[in-house]
Order: C-alpha cells, then sequence, then structure tokens
C-alpha cells in the first residue's frame, strides 16, 4: 500500500500499475482512473483500505519478500518509489531491489499474494505446472526494470502453500512502446486536462455522473452523425441483450422444471445449477412501530429529508432513424 509520500510523487509521472491500466490490461483501474490520479477535476473518491486484497498485501507481502530473500541469500531493500534517470515521467514502486552476495547485478522484486480464484492466472497449462507470469503484471516489470537499470525483474507469488519465483527479462521494444503511449497520455490528457475517451467500463460511467451530477438544462440537444451513430450502437446491443435474455429466461425455466423439489443438477467436475432458498431475512413492520411509539405524522415530517435524485439514462429509441 502506497504512503501519502508515494501517493503524492506518483501524481507527477505514470506508475507501473498506471501503465497496466493504459494497455487496457487491469483489472480494477481503467485510463479514466489513472487520469483523475493526476489532476485536481473532482475530489478523490475514498478508498476502501480495508478491502480483502489490500489486506493480503499489506499483512502478507513482507513475509514472502523475506522468503525470497531467504531462498536466495540475498539482501532485499524497500526502496519507495524510484524516477527515471532520464524520463522523469517514468515511475516505479517495486516491492523491492534484491542485493545478491554471489555476483549476480541487483534486480527489482515484485511480490505477489492472489486469491484462490486468481491462481490459474499463473499458469499456461495445468495448475500448478506450467507456470507464468500473467499479462496484466508484465508492463509493471518492464516499467520497473527501466527505472533501475536492471535487465531482469523477479515476481515471487504465493500460490497456495508454497513461494514461486518467475524471472521476467527487460524488453527493451516493448518498453519504448509503453513509454510512448505513457507520453500521450500524459500529453493529450493529464497536461490539457481532457480526459480519454470514453470506453465500456464502470469507471467512466461514474465519472461523467460526477461531473455532471444534475442535468441544470432542460432543452434536447439536436442530433448530430456522431450522436446517431452512438444511440444506433445503443439501440442495437439493447435489442441483442433482450433476446439474450429471453433465451437465458427459457432456459432456466426448462432447468427449474427439471429441479422441481430437488436443490439443483450436477453436471459433474464440479459444475452444477441450484434452485434453493435464502436465509430468512428479518425486517421492522414502520407502521407498527409509529403505532406502538406513538410518532404522529408530524414528527416523521420533521425528520424527512430531501435529497436530489440521481440522474438516470433512459433511451426511446423505437422509432430511431425513422423519418
Amino acid at each position: 500500500m502506497l504512503s501519502p509520500e508515494q501517493k503524492l510523487v506518483r501524481r507527477r509521472g505514470v506508475g507501473g500499475s498506471d501503465m497496466t491500466a493504459l494497455c487496457g490490461l487491469s483489472k480494477r483501474w481503467r485510463p479514466i482512473d489513472v487520469y483523475l490520479s493526476k489532476v485536481d477535476v473532482l475530489p478523490p473518491l475514498d478508498e476502501d483500505e480495508a478491502n480483502v486484497d489490500c489486506n493480503r498485501g499489506r499483512f502478507l507481502e513482507p513475509s514472502v519478500r523475506a522468503w525470497y530473500a531467504h531462498d536466495n541469500s540475498c539482501l532485499v531493500e524497500e526502496v519507495g518509489t524510484l524516477i527515471h534517470p532520464e524520463h522523469r515521467l517514468v515511475l516505479a514502486t517495486p516491492d523491492g531491489i534484491a542485493k545478491f552476495a554471489d555476483g549476480r547485478a541487483d534486480r527489482p522484486i515484485e511480490v505477489k499474494c492472489p486469491r484462490f480464484n486468481k491462481m490459474r492466472d499463473w499458469s499456461s497449462g495445468q495448475f500448478p505446472h506450467d507456470l507464468k507470469v500473467p499479462d496484466y503484471y508484465l508492463c509493471q516489470t518492464q516499467w520497473e526494470m527501466a527505472v533501475t537499470g536492471a535487465k531482469h525483474c523477479d515476481v515471487t507469488v504465493l500460490l497456495g502453500d508454497q513461494i514461486y519465483t518467475l524471472t521476467v527479462d527487460f524488453d527493451p521494444e516493448l518498453y519504448a512502446s509503453l513509454r510512448s503511449l505513457a507520453e500521450a497520455f500524459w500529453d493529450n490528457c493529464v497536461v490539457p486536462q481532457k480526459a480519454p475517451d470514453p470506453d465500456e467500463s464502470e469507471s467512466y460511467l461514474t465519472y461523467l455522473g460526477r461531473m455532471h451530477p444534475q442535468a441544470t438544462r432542460r432543452e434536447l440537444l439536436p442530433a448530430s452523425q456522431d450522436m446517431m451513430h452512438w444511440a444506433k450502437r445503443f439501440k442495437d446491443a439493447s435489442d441483442a441483450i433482450s433476446d439474450l435474455d429471453k433465451d437465458r429466461r427459457l432456459a432456466r425455466s426448462h432447468l427449474e422444471q427439471y429441479i422441481a423439489d430437488a436443490a439443483g443438477i450436477d453436471f459433474g467436475s464440479g459444475a452444477k445449477v441450484t434452485w434453493t432458498n435464502n436465509s430468512e431475512r428479518r425486517s421492522i413492520d414502520l407502521d407498527a412501530l409509529k403505532a406502538r411509539c406513538g410518532i404522529s405524522p408530524a414528527d416523521l415530517e420533521a425528520c424527512t429529508i430531501t435529497k436530489p435524485g440521481s440522474r438516470v439514462f433512459r433511451s426511446h429509441l423505437d422509432k430511431l432513424g425513422a423519418q
């Protein structure tokens, strides 16, 4: 987890995890998230520092780093956020720099402690054999090698009850491509404070909702060719989803008919469908509570607050293109 000082430094350049997002490989971040982390167009969202992934890293990574140092008879130095000596835009925060006593050159290390459901990302064949570094970490390793001048980066991963170390070699051509992408993002988005082009992510919809929380103008805009294009794309996608949902509900009806009073169907190899009851839920009968406690309508009105309604996107495109 980054310190406040490291976060401040990272606002001045592009880090390894930023590059993963800019390449479209991140499972959590998108280019719009990177953009918002560099500019002051919106207040930062509260980060959930107590989530499972943060806690895994906070408590497991120091032990895995020490395990790596023991297995490799080396010292692992924690170095914080580093800046490329020539390209000040290029930043990296490796989990440590390995310093070997046997003559091997220093190298950055990355420590990963994936959840159980992510472990198969680390194998190109039958897990736990044929181990590989997932694509979404390769950008990060190239970035760290460029900053440190190293030719190799060790990725140490905790899989089950064992650690495995995979070595990634520096690829100058890949790094050059990544740096060009980072520089274009910085020059075209961060410097002019212009958001990246829209993408399909929930992050971008959240950004738009925060930038424009209220419809302050009541008029409808005249449609341009671009607007017509995206409205048609939206309608076509909505129609396809509707057709797929009908097929999905048909299949579900057949499966529930087969299940009847049973709990589900076992298809083998862990594949199954179930039709079971959720746990009972308890709720408060507000009318009974008001009567029991003698709460008057005036009391309720006095304790009632009005919140602005959220913006809702609705489409009425059945007649799109009909003139």
